[in-house]
């Protein structure tokens, strides 16, 4: 996630949680990258990821990911990519 991303998650009223590369197993095999964005709305969490298509697209091309939403608290949204 490169500073296009960045300025994407803020324009859509995200925030990041974590974006690191040293992710510890407790369960499981760890992903190598892991990425956690929090938005006031699944919508924009949405419109977010929409905005991303062409980074979307080399992502799942290049590596092994995936990405999900998880609602929260509050109607807090997360993003996850790992």
């Amino acid at each position: 996630m490169g500073p296009a991303a960045v300025a994407e998650a803020k324009l859509a009223d995200g925030r990041y949680l974590a974006r690191a590369g040293t992710v510890t197993a407790l369960d499981g095999e760890a992903p190598k990258f892991f990425v956690l964005l929090s938005f006031q709305s699944l919508d924009k969490a949405k419109a977010y990821n929409a905005s991303m298509k062409e980074l979307t697209a080399t992502r799942l091309k290049l590596t092994k990911s995936r990405s999900f939403v998880v609602e929260g608290f509050f109607g807090q949204v997360t993003l996850m990519f790992g």
